[in-house]
């Protein structure tokens, strides 16, 4: 049995483990904005389907500046948890909190009041007046969904950083469950003329329930995070700025999606004859191209979490393996769901009453083809922006989707019509890697590009670690961590003393970990441990990584184990700082000496 803590413990097997959950999440999440089109198209017609079409880029422009927060506290806490400082944790979770309820406040005053210029900018001076009257109904009766759902986004990514896919993917079911319950039945109950505020009013009930739901799991999971009001000083804005920073790929991608929706709205209201009727067409292909692009999300929400956390903990072959085994899972799982949408597309087209529209099913086959491309952008943006290449990850979200998309289908639909459309919104992509891997290849003089350059993990380097110790878990004897560790920082110009005491707090732990295993493990239960050691301005810094359950050797009664405990007692009084955490299976021990 391989006993050392690969990188691929993190990679396929954790991959394969959390997919599933992942997958279904992003069905789900894709679902919460694909309901209201659904309903409209089902209950109310081509009017309805446009107005949810003119709104859906002003709200996704409320939801991308949130995101902007949301995503960067997201990463700074991941690298909190790699490093297992969860003080900082904590305090990141509080600030992102607070940015995220003061920006959304702002911007549902602003859909509120200002909703005819914003429509107005959607594409509503080119549609017909009954579609911008339902417009402005469902945005003002919409907005409030916004604040509910980036809070309760913001409590499931905290329960995902602890490896709790599943539990997030409930929340969203519960989401998507009280969503299309509410806004059917207030379809069905409210007049003609204020039907489309039905939608509104269930997606801001089916985004509560999600908020209450992801605190809950919090607090069934045992999660030690509470909010609290931290101080306006230079510590908090600059950390706060960062979050702004590190989630400016995200936010600026689902802006540039906003602003790439209204000009496709325009394009196709402008050119096509029958603007209204092909802009509701387009709406539906595109609502079904949202289940299709579940599976690149799918890997970007399985793979970010792990990308972050190993950055953190300067793993980088653990980051390249993670990389490849989310594009193997995500094919796979993207060939399979566009199968399937093949072969049921006769009863999808007809539930939106467009059977016999030989374009929407040319679109729904496209379409559902282009879900095995999605997986790659998903996946490259994920790791360049959980590995700080936030330039990287912008270019690669947002030049395809939202610079290409409506030129290509400015061009190919002039070109192919309808199809050109369907073209250009699924394939965008293959032209922008073409092109950026070749500019790869020509720059590195080499083909195939190799991984760490098309990941940049080389302009990163200082951040890996310089030496790592693969400890066997049946060992009985550790000596050699301290020999290995000493003679390491030895040869790296460290103080006889620091590099002793450093070598001697890491064997004491290993050691308290292997025989706190002896005693709790279960038959052919594999375990892997591993030790990393690097110098940043001066400070020595080990982190101890155990893939096994939960334990934290710092924790103990005095009492009962205070021989048992001496090496770890030792540690605590030598180290500057010494930190504990668990997350996806790993114990994470970080001791840092001065």
């Amino acid at each position: 049995m391989t006993t050392e803590l690969q990188s691929n413990v993190l990679s396929a097997g954790t991959i394969k483990k959390v997919m599933p959950a992942c997958m279904v999440y992003a069905l789900v999440q894709s679902l919460t904005f694909m309901v209201d089109t659904m309903i409209a198209g089902h209950f109310m017609g081509a009017d309805a389907v446009a107005a949810v079409a003119l709104g859906m880029p002003i709200l996704g422009l409320m939801l991308s500046f949130t995101a902007m927060i949301m995503q960067g506290g997201f990463h700074k806490m991941l690298h909190c948890m790699g490093k297992s400082d969860m003080e900082g944790y904590r305090r990141m979770y509080s600030l992102a909190l607070t940015l995220t309820v003061i920006v959304d406040l702002i911007f549902i005053a602003a859909c509120l009041f200002l909703t005819d210029g914003l429509i107005n900018i959607s594409g509503g001076s080119k549609a017909t007046e009954q579609a911008v009257e339902y417009a402005r109904m469902y945005i003002r009766t919409d907005c409030p969904m916004v604040l509910f759902f980036c809070m309760g986004t913001l409590f499931q990514l905290v329960v995902t950083t602890f490896g709790y896919q599943t539990e997030r993917m409930i929340c969203s079911i519960v989401n998507v469950g009280v969503n299309v319950v509410i806004s059917v039945a207030a379809v069905m109950l409210l007049p003609e003329e204020y039907k489309i505020a039905g939608l509104g009013i269930g997606s801001a009930a089916g985004a509560f329930a999600q908020m209450i739901v992801a605190f809950v799991m919090i607090k069934y999971r045992k999660i030690s995070v509470k909010f609290r009001l931290y101080p306006i000083n230079a510590e908090n804005i600059k950390d706060s700025l960062d979050c702004v920073r590190r989630g400016l790929p995200t936010s600026v991608d689902s802006m540039l999606d906003s602003v790439s929706g209204s000009v496709v709205n325009n394009i196709v209201l402008g050119v096509f004859a029958d603007g209204t009727g092909v802009l509701a067409l387009v709406s539906i292909i595109k609502t079904i191209g949202s289940v299709v692009r579940t599976v690149g999300r799918g890997t970007f929400y399985a793979s970010e979490p792990l990308f972050g956390i190993l950055f953190g903990g300067r793993d980088k072959e653990g980051i390249k393996k993670t990389f490849t085994a989310s594009i193997k899972f995500g094919l796979i799982y993207a060939a399979v769901l566009a199968v399937i949408l093949i072969v049921l597309q006769s009863p999808i087209l007809s539930f939106y009453n467009i059977g016999d529209s030989e374009d929407g099913r040319i679109g729904l086959i496209l379409i559902a083809l282009s879900g095995i491309v999605s997986v790659f952008p998903f996946t490259l943006s994920s790791a360049y922006e959980s590995t700080d290449h936030l330039s990287l990850s912008l270019l690669v979200a947002a030049l395809p989707d939202s610079v290409l998309y409506p030129i290509l289908v400015a061009v190919l639909g002039s070109i192919f019509g309808v199809t050109g459309i369907w073209l250009a919104y699924g394939y965008n992509f293959v032209i922008f890697f073409a092109v950026y891997y070749l500019i790869l290849a020509v720059v590195s003089k080499r083909f195939p590009v190799p991984l760490d350059r098309l990941l940049a993990l080389g302009k990163i380097k200082d951040r890996f670690t310089v030496l790592d110790v693969s400890i066997p878990t049946e060992a009985d004897n550790v000596t050699f961590i301290a020999e290995t560790l000493q003679k390491f920082f030895d040869e790296n110009g460290t103080s006889k003393k620091n590099a002793y005491l450093s070598a001697l707090c890491m064997e004491e732990i290993a050691a308290d970990y292997l025989s706190h295993r002896k005693i709790t493990a279960k038959p052919g239960k594999q375990s892997y441990m591993d030790i990393k050691a690097f110098c940043d301005d001066g400070r020595i810094e080990l982190v101890l990584r155990n893939y096994d359950e939960p334990y934290n050797p710092l924790i103990f009664e005095l009492d009962d184990e205070t021989f048992a405990k001496i090496g770890v007692t030792m540690v605590q009084k030598i180290a500057e700082d010494i930190t504990y955490s668990y997350s996806y299976h790993l114990n994470i021990i970080s001791v840092i000496v001065a």
